[in-house]
Order: structure tokens, then C-alpha cells, then sequence
């Protein structure tokens, strides 16, 4: 009688293993062809997000436009160079800021012939370098 409780027990132990060790290879079953059959999403910001952040004074949104389209492999477009070199201007600046404000003149310096380069890159845009420095408070001369 002791033998037959012992397994019985052993019975219900055992099935409750079984379902366990079913269900967790059901859900990473279900994971792994979730994982392998989800397609990757690309962001892409196309030329008007870029102008209607620019527009809006949100420099900090090109940059992030900016990094996301370099992330996903899309920095090649032509048209969008300009947005691009405004971007990386508003970066270069923080940075400029940053390191003159800190002492650190001969980083500043180089960053500011970064910014130099970068306005030619510009071309039609240039016209907000001048917003730029105004919300950064730098003032160049």
C-alpha cells in the first residue's frame, strides 16, 4: 500500500515535469520563430522631417533624424545632405560650448574648425546657423 502512494505520487510529479518542460519548449518554440520571422523595421526621415524640425527650431530632432537614418543605412541620400551637415553643426557647436566653457580652448578650437567646414556644407541652410548659436548661447565674435 506504501509502494502504490509512493507511485502515485511519483506518477503526479512526473506529468506535472512533463507539461511543464512541454509548455516551456512550446513558448521558446513560439519565441524563436517569432525572433527568426519578425522583420526589421528601418526608420527612415525623409526630407520633410527634416525641414519641419528645422523649421520648428528642433535642431535636436535633425540630430536624431540624422543618427537614425545613418543607423538604418540610409545616409547617402543626396538630397538630404544639407539637413545632415546642419545636424552634425548643431553637434559640433554643443561640443564647441562644451569644451570652452571647461578651459579646454585647444579642443574648442579644433571643434570650431569643425563648425567652419561644416557651414559650407550647409548651402541654403546656413541661414539657421545664426538660430543655432543663439539657442546654444554662443557667440562667436
Amino acid at each position: 500500500m506504501k509502494n502504490n502512494i509512493i507511485t502515485e505520487n511519483i506518477d503526479k510529479v512526473l506529468r506535472g515535469v512533463i507539461i511543464t518542460l512541454g509548455l516551456v519548449l512550446g513558448f521558446m518554440f513560439f519565441a524563436i520563430l517569432y525572433t527568426f520571422f519578425n522583420e526589421v523595421e528601418y526608420t527612415y526621415n525623409d526630407k520633410d522631417d527634416f525641414y519641419y524640425a528645422l523649421k520648428n527650431g528642433r535642431y535636436d530632432s535633425i540630430f536624431e533624424y540624422y543618427a537614425e537614418n545613418i543607423s538604418s543605412g540610409l545616409a547617402e541620400e543626396e538630397e538630404l545632405q544639407e539637413y545632415y551637415a546642419v545636424a552634425k553643426y548643431y553637434q559640433t557647436a554643443i561640443l564647441y560650448k562644451a569644451y570652452y566653457m571647461y578651459g579646454e580652448n585647444e579642443t574648442a578650437e579644433e571643434f570650431y574648425e569643425e563648425m567652419q567646414e561644416l557651414e559650407k556644407e550647409m548651402g541654403a541652410l546656413k541661414e539657421f546657423k545664426k538660430d543655432i548659436l543663439n539657442k546654444l548661447e554662443i557667440d562667436l565674435e
